[in-house]
């Protein structure tokens, strides 16, 4: 399975924070499972989901869409 090219970026974020996947996945409403299928690629994250994970990881959007490279 092809991973997205965003998985990794929550990844990092949620390092970067210094946040657990167990307490970044409570902060998102999702199981800890759910959230590193996520950060692996092996899942994708709903448009509610995804919106949440933006907000909460601090990712901004134009970074979200250069790695999933739309054009702005």
């Amino acid at each position: 399975m092809r991973s997205h090219p965003y998985s990794l970026m929550f990844r990092h974020a949620r390092l970067a924070q210094g946040v657990s996947v167990r307490s970044f996945a409570c902060q998102l409403g999702v199981s800890a499972a759910f959230l590193s299928r996520i950060e692996n690629g092996v899942r994708q994250p709903s448009p509610e989901t995804l919106s949440k994970l933006i907000e909460i990881a601090e990712v901004p959007l134009t970074e979200l869409y250069l790695k999933a490279r739309f054009k702005s």
